[in-house]
């Protein structure tokens, strides 16, 4: 994109994207360390009565980590999309400028014309 300037780049996108990405690994081993946890109580406190307290705590704490897993992926896809709609405003922006450029190339060809023409009749 020669000569404009756009607050966000596809760059800052992709930093985001990047950022993301690392975050959703740390909820992918934060979830397994929670199911993992789950199946170690299941085990150890099998029958006892603040064993059903502390499972239904793990259990809200997954389906936490779950819910913003989900969200990042749901804005990874957005960003991504910022990112391809990016690539496309660099063309399309050159397109309309070069479009401008020659409708006011034509209107000034139009105007001389008109002038001569004038300049003709007087």
């Amino acid at each position: 994109m020669a000569g404009y300037i756009l607050k966000y780049s596809a760059g800052t996108y992709q930093r985001k994207i990047s950022a993301l990405e690392g975050y959703y690994s740390q909820l992918v081993t934060h979830l397994e360390q929670l199911n993992t946890l789950q199946g170690q109580m299941k085990d150890f406190w099998d029958g006892s009565a603040s064993s059903a307290e502390y499972m239904n705590l793990i259990s809200d704490k997954i389906n936490e980590v779950k819910n913003r897993m989900e969200d990042c992926k749901n804005t990874n896809i957005q960003y991504q999309q910022v990112v391809d709609d990016l690539a496309n405003a660099g063309s399309t922006v050159d397109n309309i400028v070069s479009d401008v450029k020659d409708a006011s190339k034509a209107a000034t060809d139009a105007a001389g014309a008109a002038a001569s023409i004038v300049g003709l009749i007087v």
